[in-house]
């Protein structure tokens, strides 16, 4: 029984190393039916395929992080600028959307639709700290993804 929870919990921790919440979704494609959602993590460079119309969703990057540091007291929040590249039958389309600085998460205006989904971005991690030196950071999107009736 120890082994399998060993086990368990390094599928888990592999699977969100590689950018995902439950699986790697980059596999295999992932199929909503409409008027359902889906949560997804993505990393920077990640991508999930969208069946059965075969759509790719990819987190190309983030363009600007502006974010107030957590444990800052700021006049203005900023934001962050996430960058998500929709494609379908070799038709891409980009789109930026920003999520503020101290908002609470899931945050809810930051939406696109094409190709028949609602993608909305719900949080950026990770959320910036005053005392933090890492350099590059590996940013994860959560995503939430609706299939259009």
């Amino acid at each position: 029984m120890r082994i399998h929870k060993h086990i368990t919990i390094a599928v888990v921790v592999a699977l969100l190393t590689n950018g995902f919440l439950c699986t790697d979704l980059s596999m295999s494609p992932v199929e909503i039916k409409p008027g359902e959602k889906i949560e997804v993590r993505l990393k920077e460079g990640k991508s999930v395929v969208l069946a059965p119309e075969n759509v790719v969703l990819e987190f190309s990057k983030v363009g600007t992080d502006s974010r107030c540091p957590a444990d800052v007291r700021c006049i203005i929040a900023s934001e962050a600028e996430v960058t998500l590249r929709v494609e379908k039958g070799g038709r891409s389309i980009v789109s930026i959307l920003q999520i503020p600085g101290l908002v609470i998460t899931p945050y809810r205006g930051a939406v696109v639709e094409e190709f028949g989904y609602r993608i909305s971005l719900l949080q950026l991690d990770p959320y910036p700290r005053l005392d933090e030196r890492e350099n590059p950071r590996v940013y994860i999107a959560q995503l939430e993804i609706e299939k259009l009736p």
